[in-house]
């Protein structure tokens, strides 16, 4: 006689299936979100590593911008808003508390570097310092302003990764391997009392 699959084999087998499509969707959505960052080719820091420097973010219809202020100069990346790819030809100029400074271009890494004493030296202050970018680009121009913070506030707990947050097909397969782990106990339980019957009815014939 072949033996029938009960419901808990079938349940097992259906959890099973649910969490491999659970972990194919998960990676897909997670190679999905990685193709979103900016298009400098390996060059553009990702969002932990602008953390642990003091950076400024602004966009404007025309233009988006990162400027990160390390090891002695500001570099700044700029984008296109609409296509996302970094602009090349422009001239950055960027002023704060009276102080202006122009960057030159680094084709290497695509991006705008100020390194002006007076600058560089503001910006080593601790506090938060009030940046406006003007950025020329063919024909077209436009302001941006943003926020930096001093050193002092913006290192601030920062030496640690921030934590993962685990998504929602993280929890929905945490889910599904807790009721396939209860229908494996389950099924075990239902073995081992089969077996005992037939161990009894063998001792009693």
């Amino acid at each position: 006689m072949t033996p029938t699959k009960t419901p808990h084999r079938w349940l097992s087998t259906i959890c099973a299936l649910l969490v491999i499509a659970t972990l194919s969707v998960s990676l897909n959505d997670c190679l999905a979100h990685g193709s979103d960052d900016h298009k400098h080719e390996g060059t553009s820091p990702s969002t932990y590593q602008a953390r642990k420097s003091p950076h400024v973010e602004a966009s404007s219809e025309r233009f988006e911008i990162l400027a990160i202020f390390n090891q002695g100069e500001l570099r700044i990346y700029v984008d296109d808003f609409r296509t996302n790819e970094p602009i090349k030809n422009a001239k950055v100029d960027v002023e704060t508390d009276g102080i202006k400074s122009s960057s030159r271009f680094e084709k290497s890494s695509m991006t705008f570097i100020v390194t002006d004493e007076a600058l560089v030296k503001k910006l080593n202050q601790a506090g938060e310092h009030q940046l406006i970018f003007k950025i020329v680009a063919e024909a077209e121009s436009d302001l941006l302003a943003g926020t930096l913070l001093g050193h002092s506030e913006q290192l601030e707990g920062v030496n640690t990764p921030p934590p993962q947050k685990l998504s929602t097909y993280g929890y929905i397969t945490l889910a599904l391997l807790a009721l396939g782990f209860f229908l494996f106990i389950l099924r075990r339980k239902k073995q081992r009392s089969q077996i005992d019957l037939l161990e009894k009815h063998g001792k009693e014939a």
